[in-house]
């Protein structure tokens, strides 16, 4: 973790340490390691940052669209279809980043030994309505320190709370309903893990997902020989998504636990059905060609007008690292309260 943090700082990058294993960048206002052991980062990173030179050269030239994929968790703003997608009918070839939402221009406003502020203005284009939005996104980071679970002797934890507050900096035009969009970057070769409610229809926004569903869990390998993407309404989400790797060494899980709201007030879409929204929990696994990670995704419920202009999220990281079996009994615990309260 001391390397990781030394060769961000001589890669121009401030760090921020919050507690003693969460390590958050304020350039684009993610959340950069997550160390349980010290050792093992349990999130995906780009593996330019760990040579100063090469992180410094690629944030400066990043190439794609001119987004610099940093990994980690970060934030964007749903819904996709209107930040992001200049024609939905040519989604890879108009799909672009904003820099005003990542890297975005987050300053820290307030900051302790286990928690960190951050906020940014956003003037953001959306699509569908043509209109310009400008948004506040603020986050407060605090640090996990010990595990809200029993773990057995072996196994090394690390977590961390997100609030994300969002709000409209003038009154939205009709139809207009920004919603907070949490990403979280996970290494390849492992699986995402998703406890759903009876009946649910997971919605393929593209490639072809190679999940399966047995005993209320949907499973997806993140590996893939093409970008796919697959959603979950709200009303079959349960509110966690976790990822788990084994290897030579022993085993990683994460889990993320966020709130749920009914699916009226989701507003990301499929980019085939613009009028089919709810969307609330999604998945999307790279081919490679960006790095081979997968990414956990949720999205809060979007602005009302009629309900006011702003919203706040929030939602936890926990990560442990140990001994497979042990592990493996971490996530049957999840599980079981996930699956309990379906």
């Amino acid at each position: 973790m001391r390397e990781f943090v030394r060769a961000l700082e001589q890669a121009g990058l401030q760090t921020i340490v919050v507690g003693e294993k969460v390590i958050v960048l304020p350039f684009g206002g993610r959340i950069i390691g997550l160390f349980p052991d010290l050792m093992h980062n349990a999130l995906w990173i780009n593996p330019k940052l760990h040579d100063p030179k090469e992180a410094s050269s690629y944030i400066s030239d990043p190439g794609w669209g001119g987004w610099a994929n940093l990994g980690g968790d970060r934030t964007w703003i749903s819904p996709e279809i209107d930040t992001h997608v200049g024609d939905p009918k040519r989604l890879f070839e108009t799909y672009k980043v904003l820099s005003a939402v990542d890297p975005a221009a987050y300053k820290t406003t307030a900051r302790s030994k286990g928690a960190v502020a951050l906020t940014a203005e956003m003037w953001i284009h959306f699509q569908r309505a043509k209109v310009d939005v400008t948004l506040r996104v603020s986050k407060k980071i605090g640090s996990i320190d010990a595990p809200p679970i029993a773990v057995e002797g072996g196994v090394a934890f690390a977590g961390y709370t997100l609030e994300t507050s969002l709000q409209a900096l003038s009154d939205l035009p009709s139809g207009v309903h920004p919603g907070v969009w949490n990403i979280l970057q996970v290494p390849g070769l492992g699986r995402i893990l998703i406890p759903v409610r009876p009946g649910v229809k997971p919605r393929t926004f593209f490639g072809t997902p190679g999940f399966s569903i047995e005993k209320g869990v949907i499973s997806c390998p993140v590996s893939s020989s093409e970008n796919l993407k697959f959603a979950l309404r709200a009303r079959h989400s349960t509110g966690w998504i976790l990822y788990q790797r084994d290897d030579g060494d022993g085993s990683t899980l994460i889990v993320r636990g966020y709130s749920l709201g009914d699916d009226a007030e989701y507003f990301d879409v499929a980019y085939d059905d613009p009028s089919g929204a709810g969307y609330a929990t999604e998945v999307y696994i790279d081919d490679g060609n960006l790095g081979g990670f997968g990414e956990m995704e949720y999205h809060s419920p979007g602005i009302i007008s009629s309900k006011g202009r702003s919203i706040t999220d929030t939602s936890q990281v926990w990560a442990f690292r140990g001994p497979k079996d042990a592990v493996e009994k971490i996530r049957r615990i999840v599980f079981e309260g996930a699956l309990g309260s379906s």
